[in-house]
């Protein structure tokens, strides 16, 4: 399934709170799995089931509108063209 990087934008330490932050704006039945941190108080997050592929772009609008978070991405290979 798909990673998101995430950047809450009040600071928070450990899994916990990101995925709890997660589910206030998704459900609590979102599927949602922490990865990793990263620098700048950014997290790697995976969305599990029961997301399907063709839900993420809605997921993802649904996180950035919470206004939980400074911002949401889809987590990816850059290409360099």
């Amino acid at each position: 399934m798909a990673a998101l990087i995430v950047k809450p934008k009040v600071p928070v330490s450990g899994s916990a709170a990101v995925l709890s932050t997660m589910r206030t704006a998704l459900g609590n039945d979102a599927g949602v799995r922490y990865v990793r941190p990263m620098a700048g108080d950014a997290h790697v997050v995976q969305l599990t089931a029961p997301a399907q592929r063709d839900q993420i772009p809605a997921l993802i609008e649904r996180l950035r509108a919470s206004g939980a978070f400074q911002y949401v991405e889809l987590d990816s290979m850059m290409k360099i063209k």
